[in-house]
């Protein structure tokens, strides 16, 4: 895990194993051996690494998927408050799109509904039907413009 976490560090970081080795002072070979994992860096090599890509020595390790390091209470809370904004302002956005669907869907209903009513009636009851949607067509018309 060390070696894949290390190597992925490095390329997000676009250096190369001889970059990586001249920041933390040591060769080159050993930055390749760390990410192949034949060996295990010093306790003073995986502080530096930390440091210099700013995650913990944890995440480097694999103990943990969490790259960011807590260095004050007051970043774990605002981490913390941002994902959990965020999640309620999906979980906001989810059920608007839910109720959105359901009124979608009844309005849906009814039309489909109403249209098999129509369909049902005579001709002559069609031809009523159709005068009395211009009445009130013509009666919205009124009070939208107030006349």
């Amino acid at each position: 895990m060390l070696g894949k976490r290390l190597r992925k560090l490095r390329d997000e970081a676009g250096l190369t194993q001889k970059q990586l080795s001249k920041v933390l002072g040591i060769t080159d070979r050993a930055v390749g051996y760390y990410e192949t994992e034949k060996r295990t860096p010093p306790p003073d090599i995986l502080e530096k690494l930390g440091d210099f890509f700013d995650v913990s020595v944890d995440y480097i390790l694999g103990r943990t998927n969490v790259r960011f390091i807590i260095k004050e209470e007051s970043d774990a809370i605002n981490y913390y408050s941002r994902n959990s904004i965020e999640s309620e302002n999906h979980n906001y956005e989810n059920c608007n799109k839910d109720t959105k669907y359901k009124e979608n869907n009844v309005d849906n209903n009814i039309n489909g509904s109403l249209i098999k009513d129509i369909e049902g009636l005579s001709n002559d009851s069609k031809r009523e039907l159709e005068k009395y949607i211009k009445l009130l067509k013509l009666r919205d018309q009124i009070e939208k413009h107030g006349n």
